[in-house]
């Protein structure tokens, strides 16, 4: 997140290189035929905790935004919209995050179950938690924005007020 603040490219690289590792240690178990059960495992907490890498990233990318490009603000103006933004964006990737430890601290290490129809219950029940995860991530990072869009509870940045008193919007010209 406050690598946003290397004009965005920090956010970038660090999703980017959590995207590789998690990509090539997936790779390596499936490799070992080990490909399900590392997904299941896995992403029972990774779901969400994944998502927020990502989102955290983009709450990066908020925060950097305010100083690659700030409109007809001031740098300083826009640095501190930006970071508003973002750290509200921040607040609920906290709150998510303690879900996925919960879930990684109360859930994923029952991995076995005994026997073979016990394994396949634990399998569906797995998956049903992490389908149920991807769509409660789903719904509020994605859904409920839109959503608030539609009945114009946003309100675009142009027609906001100047967060310092001191200094009005500069006009471009």
């Amino acid at each position: 997140f406050i690598a946003g603040l290397f004009f965005e490219i920090g956010s970038i690289f660090i999703v980017f290189s959590n995207a590789v590792m998690f990509g090539s240690f997936m790779w390596f178990f499936a490799d070992k035929n080990l490909g399900g059960e590392a997904f299941l495992a896995v992403m029972l907490h990774g779901t969400i905790e994944l998502s927020m890498i990502i989102v955290a990233g983009a709450a990066g990318l908020v925060l950097g935004g305010g100083l690659v490009r700030p409109r007809s603000f001031t740098r300083s103006q826009a640095l501190i919209r930006s970071a508003r933004h973002s750290m509200k964006i921040m607040v609920a990737v906290v709150v998510f995050l303690i879900m996925a430890a919960f879930i990684e601290g109360f859930m994923t290490r029952f991995s076995l179950a005994g026997s073979e129809a016990g394994q396949v219950l634990l399998d569906l029940a797995r998956g049903i938690l992490i389908l149920l995860s991807a769509a409660i991530v789903l719904l509020y990072f994605v859904y409920y924005p839109w959503l608030r869009k539609q009945h114009g509870k946003t309100v675009p940045i142009s027609q906001q007020e100047a967060l310092i008193e001191d200094e009005k919007p500069r006009v471009e010209r």
